[in-house]
C-alpha cells in the first residue's frame, strides 16, 4: 500500500480546516504555500514527488485543490521539504494559529531535533557566541 492511498478522498472525511481553534491560513491557502515552498527550491511537481515519496498526481491534486491532503501526505511533504511537521500542519490549518512559534522558530527546532547531543551542545554554544557578537555590534551602531 503506497502512502498515496492514505490521501483522504471523500469530502466528508477530509481533515477539518475550521473547527474551534483550528483555522485556515490567514494569508494564503495550503496549495499556495506549498507552491511557494516548491518555488523557493526551484522544484517541479516531479521533484517534490521524488523527495516526498508521493505520486506526482497526488502533488498535483493538492496544488490544484482537488483534494485536501491527509495526515500521511502531510508527513511525506514535511519529510520531502525537510520542514518541521508542526509547520506543515499549521500551514494546512490543522493546528491552532498563534503568535508563537514562528516559522523561523519551528525551523530552528527542526534543525536542533535532527542533531546529536554533541552537535546540539556545539550549536547552542555557537548561537550564544553569535548572539553576543550581534548584541555588541548593535551597541556600536548608532
Amino acid at each position: 500500500m503506497s502512502i498515496d492511498e492514505y490521501t483522504v478522498k471523500p469530502k466528508e472525511y477530509a481533515l477539518p480546516l475550521k473547527i474551534g481553534l483550528y483555522s485556515k491560513m490567514d494569508k494564503m491557502s495550503f496549495s499556495e504555500w506549498l507552491s511557494a515552498e516548491m518555488q523557493k527550491r526551484d522544484w517541479s511537481q516531479s521533484d517534490l514527488a521524488r523527495a516526498s515519496g508521493l505520486r506526482r498526481a497526488t502533488i498535483s491534486n493538492v496544488l490544484n485543490r482537488v483534494r485536501q491532503p491527509g495526515t500521511a501526505v502531510l508527513h511525506a511533504l514535511a519529510r520531502g521539504l525537510d520542514l518541521p511537521l508542526d509547520l506543515v500542519y499549521r500551514k494546512a490549518g490543522l493546528l491552532p494559529t498563534r503568535a508563537e512559534p514562528t516559522d523561523a522558530e519551528l525551523r530552528w527546532l527542526h534543525i536542533f531535533e535532527k542533531a546529536t547531543d554533541k552537535e546540539r551542545a556545539e550549536l547552542l554554544e555557537r548561537a550564544e557566541i553569535e548572539l553576543a557578537r550581534l548584541k555588541e555590534k548593535r551597541k556600536r551602531t548608532p
